[in-house]
């Protein structure tokens, strides 16, 4: 039997009132086949009674909220406008926990002015919110975006193909073992993205990763800190 998962992925699929968050759910759920949802959200958009909800759901169904962390650095959320701190996420991922919630969060690495020593720093920050599931994701500049202008009047660079790999495999090491590493590579529509233009399609990125970390011995978990 074909077990499907409605993903509400675009925008805050939180950012709206109860009786409307719970229509939106419930008729995805009433599609035949459905059993179960994968919500996304911002930490700055879970309310009491929104999380209330979720819980209830979540023991009715198989349930998943993914978290926008992007970053663990306050001064880079807040140079990004992110309109949240990173207090704002260990309070939402502390809230999805103490329900029961199963929690996926997403990084981004690359962001302008942040070291390789603070992206490296974050995975052990990351390791320690009560999250299960973690995408990571290299930064892509997308056309019409203020990081776009930022980008184009020389701000900042964006990392080839061979400094992603390196930063991703050694920050992979930092990483507790038990998380679950469900992405590594974002893939925005070609037409959108101004920078990197790799031109090398996700399964030859993993397979370099791969390569990668065994040739170093490296594996998940294996710089984690206690």
């Amino acid at each position: 039997m074909l077990v499907i998962w409605p993903f509400f992925q675009s925008f805050t699929n939180t950012y709206a009132d109860i009786d409307t968050l719970r229509s939106r759910y419930e008729e995805a759920l009433a599609v035949e086949g459905i059993r179960g949802l994968v919500i996304s959200t911002r930490p700055d958009c879970l309310s009491n009674s929104c999380l209330d909800y979720l819980e209830r759901l979540s023991r009715r169904t198989f349930l998943t909220v993914e978290i926008g962390i992007e970053s663990m650095n306050d001064n880079t959320l807040m140079r990004m406008n992110r309109q949240h701190d990173t207090s704002c996420v260990r309070q939402a991922t502390k809230a999805l926990s103490c329900r029961g919630i199963i929690t996926c969060g997403h990084v981004i690495l690359g962001l302008p002015q942040e070291s390789e020593e603070e992206m490296l720093q974050q995975a052990w920050q990351i390791s320690h919110l009560p999250i299960q599931i973690l995408k990571i994701h290299q930064l892509q500049v997308l056309r019409g975006t203020a990081l776009a202008k930022s980008w184009e009047e020389g701000h900042f660079r964006v990392s080839t193909s061979d400094e992603y790999l390196s930063l991703l495999a050694r920050y992979i090491c930092r990483l507790r073992s038990d998380l679950v590493l469900e992405r590594f590579f974002s893939s925005s529509p070609m037409q959108m993205v101004i920078a990197p233009q790799w031109g090398i399609p996700p399964s030859i990125l993993n397979k370099k990763l791969a390569e990668l970390m065994g040739e170093k011995g490296w594996h998940q978990g294996i710089y984690a800190a206690p």
